[in-house]
């Protein structure tokens, strides 16, 4: 699983140099309503789609709390994923069972 934190800034640069043609106002695009905010952490499966319920849980979470605690979060959460992974029988973060948490 690979993960990564919105980047208002990286957006800009993108657009602006290598979207060269494209007539669009990256500072409103990224600042638009319903956009993530800076910081917000998001993660793909190898299919490239969004695992869940990690990104609906960060995407809730990012509306009340600042990047530094959302990165916080997103390492320890990461931890447990592993954790999980790595168990005798391997399992995920829907499938965990109350015994799989409390190892």
């Amino acid at each position: 699983m690979d993960y990564f934190f919105v980047s208002q800034s990286k957006v800009r640069w993108y657009i602006r140099d290598l979207l060269p043609g494209i007539h669009l106002d990256a500072e409103a695009y990224v600042q638009r309503r319903g956009a993530l905010k800076e910081g917000t952490p998001f993660f793909l499966g190898p299919d490239m789609r969004p695992v869940e319920p990690l990104c609906t849980f960060f995407f809730e979470m990012a509306k009340t709390l600042k990047a530094k605690s959302l990165a916080d979060y997103t390492y320890d959460a990461l931890d447990v994923v592993d954790f999980l992974e790595d168990l005798e029988v391997p399992t995920d973060l829907l499938s965990a069972t109350e015994d799989d948490l409390v190892a």
